[in-house]
């Protein structure tokens, strides 16, 4: 096989490579790469194939500049790409894949330190919103099996959830508030007080308002003279309640006082129904005394223990000089430890001062009748 010819543009028929010995060190000069005949093959590169047929196994990487069609299915990094994606290995895309159509996806996750700077991106035009969205059927996304969490066609946050199911918020698996289909917030619990109307019900832990004092379990704070930490419009001439309080579970309906409104008046209400008292076998006491020694005048009031800033004059009582004199009557319980503020409502003093007045009117009468019975004599 010396004879054989460097140059093949003369021959008349192919020339089987398996003729050629392993001592033939002629090459072919493929796209860039030099490929040596015989029992040794080179890499290639540079090569350019106009519909090729590949079969066998393709080692190294590949560049694909156009659009790729595959007839069957492709295994790629232990993943089988073909009209379904199936597989646990491991595929990497590391440059910018593009998808469209519909893509279905089930148990992507992210190893440990390797995590994305961003798990998803999308924009958002005029027409189209932008986003993630997830179901429970993989037939599709609709209304009532599936949320979007996203943008909107104008830029805004938006979280739309389906209208058969409520909005869930959970902290280690348990929940936390809800919003239902209707619109109705719960924190904290799932059971609404009320009925239909009520639109927030909190029940839970007490939480603390950011100055630090006061503690509840709704706490709402505003520190602008312009504004109000609550707000309730009334039409004139319709009644409404404000505000309600109740004692007990949900669902007790045992009101203990609220704020309403009757058209004209604000009303401030306490529970004062007669079948839930008892005074059968119960000394009344006589308050003139106690409302003789109970202190009453104006002073200067300061927001802080140490009297410092600028106070405000005001009148009326001292909480704990009350609590001393007039006891259970003064309404006022004593706090558990010195350090907070001692409070003390209005309500008993109207009646203490109708007490009063009930007590001068009987002894205004007493007088009458001893006058009457001296100027009889």
């Amino acid at each position: 096989m010396t004879g054989v010819p460097y140059t093949f543009s003369a021959a008349t028929a192919p020339i089987p490579l398996s003729q050629l010995d392993a001592n033939f060190n002629t090459t072919l000069t493929i796209g860039s790469t030099s490929v040596g005949l015989g029992n040794t093959v080179t890499t290639v590169s540079g090569l350019t194939l106009s519909s090729p047929t590949l079969s066998g196994t393709v080692g190294g990487a590949l560049t694909f500049s156009g659009a790729l069609t595959l007839s069957s299915a492709l295994t790629y990094g232990g993943v089988t790409l073909s009209n379904s994606v199936t597989g646990t290995g491991s595929m990497v895309l590391s440059a910018s894949p593009t998808f469209t159509g519909t893509v279905y996806a089930s148990g992507i996750a992210v190893t440990a330190g390797n995590a994305l700077n961003y798990q998803f991106g999308a924009y958002a035009t005029s027409s189209t919103k932008a986003g993630y969205q997830a179901g429970n059927s993989n037939t599709g996304f609709n209304s009532t099996n599936g949320a979007f969490f996203g943008v909107d066609t104008t830029g805004n946050t938006m979280i739309d959830g389906s209208s058969s199911f409520p909005i869930l918020f959970k902290l280690s698996g348990t929940e936390k508030a809800r919003i239902d289909t209707s619109g109705r917030n719960c924190i904290n619990t799932t059971t609404y007080i009320n009925n239909s109307d009520e639109k927030l019900t909190v029940l839970g832990t007490a939480c603390v308002s950011s100055n630090g004092l006061a503690a509840g379990i709704l706490a709402v704070q505003t520190t602008n003279t312009s504004y109000y930490s609550s707000y309730a419009a009334i039409t004139p001439g319709t009644t409404a309640l404000i505000c309600r309080w109740l004692l007990g579970v949900p669902g007790s309906n045992y009101d203990i006082g609220s704020i309403s409104y009757n058209g004209t008046n604000v009303l401030y209400n306490g529970t004062s129904d007669e079948r839930l008292k008892n005074w059968d076998g119960i000394e009344q006491v006589n308050y003139r005394d106690r409302i003789k020694a109970l202190w009453l005048g104006d002073f200067d009031k300061y927001t802080t223990f140490e009297k410092t800033g600028t106070p405000h004059r005001t009148f009326g009582i001292r909480a704990q000089q009350a609590y001393a004199v007039l006891g259970h009557a003064a309404a006022i319980k004593k706090p558990e430890d010195g350090a907070s503020e001692w409070q003390a409502p209005s309500e008993p003093y109207a009646f203490l001062a109708l007490w009063g007045v009930k007590d001068l009117y009987a002894e205004n009468e007493a007088l009458k009748a001893r006058i009457t019975a001296l100027e009889n004599k």
